[in-house]
């Protein structure tokens, strides 16, 4: 009998691995109905450790590493989600009813339970030093004092040992549980190389059994109030101040964050399908010429940069956040940093979108879309439960549970097969049905009253403006500021410069006859077959005096994309002591940075550059759809060679001077781990080029700018030889114009061997 557990199954033959996802709708908000902070969070942890049918504490574990697998969950504010896969096909079945009994019979013994609060308090402990935490948990104290959202998720010993004694944390954990983990609110999905029908008998048997006790969606609870209120009661102010705190890392940003809270449940169906919050993302966060960033930066030299998202943190709210990385300069003006950013989205309300803006978008979303990196199955099978949960009660269609979160202009095509061929470009019905909705959201949400503003800086420490507090849970150092009304009102009647205007066309996007595939992907291969393609190595199409150029044309996956990696050797000269090791970070994060405006319509599309000083020479590294990267190639080469992309001026050179000591001073209070894995980085490095951190970061801070104007990079006579590998789709005779177009570009660079 059916138990309304709603499950995806997907087969995958070619599959090296097995994973399945289940996506519980309860999560760290429902908390508040039993008074314990952290209470879900518990409940993720202690379903791993024994059940009924599986009572020894460990015995998944030790299944999953006999297994080659591994798994893991996470809550979230409104769904708790877990995990697992294998390498083992053939014990598929067994991981499934092992993992299944989690949600059948658990067993929360008394003893796990005294000892899993030692692993919560140690991962909150853990979470102290992280930022992301820390902001996060001070906009929670922004929230509405009266909705769940506003407490504190991950719990601790004070609020799951100290305040309630283990008996009865036991006995809340199991009610929790009851009350909760109903089949009618859980979402699975598997993915294996077995066929549909075998996966569908196999979920039968391990999750049939899981209890449909008709729970109904937590947020209900709370449906009556809303997340943000200004006039009810929160620990800190919502609107109308800016939160200043002081960090862990050395950051100095600025954040704006805007609330959008849904009213009725149709709102949040349309948000989900028409994503109008990403087209609005796209443009204030764009990095090409007349951008806001581009005035920030170029103009104002207040900003290193910016960047956008629109987050789901709750069912009835998702919140559009700008967060902007300041210079020094820029923490002095904040007030007209925001007036410039308010001003921005006044030109967006003034002069709505060219619908080009919005068709390039649609087109942008379809091209990853069609060409997507196959990833692992752990990442799919999470992915695929929850957009079970956010899709598939409104939607029938398995296919738009996976192409829904990651497409735009969908709303149209609800009852019908999603478009397949060509790139999609939007009706005219959906261009003016985005082009309103896009208008609301600006006029309604994306306003100065519905700003929640914040500061960061270890700096705000020595300015004045009152004296800090400490919030509850990480310590926290936080001062609240006040906004003068004038202020508010002169960000109300902001106007962006003449400067910031909405992007032209794209002319990297390409077209459909360069998207053609040169040679088609052998299919019905052996294992054995593909396993020998993919060790065939690249043949040698080019070897003189100049250059080895390696080739291998891509006749497996079928992508219309290709990639080219050139190298330059040299016997150690971009790292003979840490004063060079430090010039050539330098140089690669100050050229780096100078042409990103000018390439980023190209980086929207999916091409990539990155430029390396190592210890063998300098490695050039490019990728991506294959019809225009060519050109691409050249143009980066001709940039980086003119000398043009140096800083001119003492005070360019100190925006990366600053950005480049921040970046090593952060490495001082990074994870553990993090520390472990830079170590273990500098022991692969050739002997004689392991240079620590502390020693660059004493060489940077003595730097001038004729230092770095002296750095030779392009002119230098100690390269020894040149070597190309060129892969993707291209035939030889390509492979071959292209390494001469780009040795064309890099002359006169010479060779001494």
């Amino acid at each position: 009998e059916d138990n309304d557990l709603r499950i995806l199954l997907v087969s995958d033959p070619e599959s090296p691995e097995v994973a399945c996802c289940m996506n519980v709708h309860v999560g760290a908000t429902s908390d508040a109905q039993y008074n314990i902070q952290g209470l879900a969070h518990f409940q993720e942890h202690m379903l791993f450790l024994g059940t009924a049918d599986y009572p020894e504490e460990d015995s998944f574990e030790r299944f999953l590493s006999l297994n080659g697998g591994s798994s893991n969950a996470y809550t979230d504010a409104e769904d708790t989600v877990y995990y697992f896969t294998m390498e083992s096909a053939s014990k598929f079945s067994e991981g499934l009813k092992r993992f299944g009994s989690f949600f059948t019979n658990p067993l929360f013994t008394e003893a796990a339970t005294g000892r899993e609060l030692n692993a919560i308090n140690s991962e909150h402990a853990k979470n102290i030093q992280s930022d992301s935490f820390r902001v996060y948990q001070l906009n929670k104290g922004r929230a509405n004092g009266r909705h769940p959202f506003s407490r504190f998720f991950t719990g601790n010993y004070e609020t799951l040992r100290d305040r309630v004694s283990t008996a009865d944390l036991r006995q809340t954990l199991i009610q929790f549980h009851q009350d909760h983990y109903s089949s009618n609110q859980m979402s699975l999905a598997v993915v294996g190389p077995q066929s549909i029908s075998q996966l569908e008998q196999m979920t039968r048997q391990a999750f049939s059994k899981v209890p449909n006790r008709l729970s109904t969606t937590p947020e209900l609870q709370w449906k009556s109030e809303r997340v943000y209120d200004a006039a009810a009661p929160s620990l800190l102010p919502s609107f109308g101040s800016i939160v200043e705190m002081i960090p862990v890392q050395p950051l100095r940003q600025l954040t704006l964050s805007f609330p959008i809270c849904y009213g009725q449940q149709d709102e949040r169906q349309q948000a989900l399908y028409n994503k109008q919050a990403d087209y609005i993302t796209h443009l204030l966060g764009h990095e090409g010429p007349n951008s806001l960033l581009s005035y920030l930066k170029y103009q104002k030299d207040w900003a290193q940069s910016l960047g956008t998202a629109s987050d789901n943190e709750l069912s009835d709210l998702t919140t559009l956040d700008i967060s902007i990385e300041l210079t020094k300069d820029g923490l002095q003006h904040v007030d007209e940093i925001l007036e410039l950013v308010f001003g921005t989205l006044q030109l967006y309300r003034d002069q709505p979108m060219p619908n080009y803006v919005l068709t390039e978008c649609v087109q942008l979303t379809d091209l990853e879309w069609r060409f997507a990196t196959k990833g692992g199955a752990s990442n799919y099978v999470q992915s695929l439960a929850t957009n079970v949960e956010k899709y598939g009660a409104q939607c029938q269609h398995p296919e738009w549970i996976v192409a829904g979160p990651r497409r735009l202009a969908i709303s149209e095509q609800l009852t019908s097969a999603p478009r397949n061929g060509g790139t999609q470009i939007m009706t005219q019905s959906q261009l003016q049905e985005t082009q309103k909705l896009i208008q609301d959201l600006l006029r309604n949400y994306l306003t100065v009253d519905n700003a929640l503003l914040t500061v960061m800086s270890p700096d705000l420490l020595k300015s004045g403006g009152g004296k800090f507090q400490k919030e509850k849970w990480y310590g926290t150092q936080y001062r609240v500021k006040s906004i003068p009304s004038a202020t508010l009102q002169k960000w109300k009647t902001a106007r962006a410069p003449p400067e910031i205007q909405y992007p032209t066309p794209n002319l990297f996007l390409p077209t459909e006859q360069g998207l053609k595939v040169k040679l088609p992907p052998k299919k019905n291969l052996s294992k054995a077959q593909k396993q020998s393609m993919s060790s065939k190595p690249p043949s040698i199409i080019r070897k003189d005096d100049r250059w080895t150029v390696h080739f291998k044309p891509d006749d497996r996956y079928g992508q219309p994309k290709a990639f080219c990696v050139v190298e330059l050797y040299n016997s150690g000269q971009f790292y003979q002591d840490a004063r060079t090791a430090a010039l050539g970070m330098l140089y690669v994060t100050s050229v780096l940075d100078r042409l990103e405006e000018s390439v980023y319509d190209a980086r929207l599309v999916g091409l990539t550059y990155d430029l390396q000083l190592l210890p063998k020479g300098l490695r050039l590294s490019f990728g991506g759809y294959n019809e225009q990267l060519p050109q691409y190639i050249v143009e980066v080469i001709a940039q980086l060679k003119s000398g043009n992309l140096l800083p001119s001026t003492d005070q360019e050179l100190d925006r990366y001077m600053d950005s480049l000591k921040r970046g090593l001073e952060g490495f001082d209070t990074k994870q553990p781990y993090a520390h472990a894995s830079y170590y273990a980085y500098l022991t692969l490095q050739p002997m004689g080029f392991q240079i620590p951190n502390d020693e660059i970061r004493q060489a940077s801070a003595k730097l001038t700018l004729q230092d770095l104007k002296s750095f030779s990079v392009w002119d230098r006579t100690d390269y020894i030889r040149g070597e190309a590998l060129i892969q993707g789709n291209w035939n030889q005779a390509e492979a071959l114009q292209l390494m001469k177009d780009m040795d064309d570009a890099l002359r006169p660079l010479s060779f001494s061997s």
